[in-house]
């Protein structure tokens, strides 16, 4: 709270250990606003963001995400030379298969499809 120059004798948060017991909190409070991983929603509502004093609220979704609308979340790229060699083809598929997707969905990051990764080639 430094550059808002709030300061506080005592913390008014709760610190949780997980994410899922943020979730659990928030839905349990009609009050309570938490930060959690994005995707996970269960009886809680989203905070839509308004990232400009006169734009709409925004709330979160893959797009918004992907045209960087929703401040409090990033897409994370993946940066490789063409053409991919083995070993990075076979990062590639790993990333964008099914297991792979889970193994991602698994650390409560949403995984982007393929169909929607954006690839450039050489310059």
């Amino acid at each position: 709270m430094r550059q808002a120059n709030i300061w506080f004798a005592q913390p008014t948060w709760e610190t949780c250990k997980s994410d899922g017991e943020i979730i659990d909190a928030v839905a349990k409070d009609p009050m309570a606003l938490g930060f959690a991983s994005l995707g996970l929603d269960n009886g809680v509502r989203y905070l839509g963001l308004r990232m400009d004093r006169n734009g709409p609220p925004v709330l979160p979704s893959l797009d918004a995400i992907e045209d960087e609308r929703y401040g409090l979340a990033k897409v994370i790229y993946v940066y490789y030379a063409t053409p991919a060699s083995a070993t990075t083809q076979a990062v590639l598929d790993c990333l964008f298969s099914s297991q792979g997707a889970a193994a991602i969905q698994a650390t409560n990051v949403w995984p982007v499809a393929k169909d929607r990764a954006k690839i450039i080639g050489p310059r």
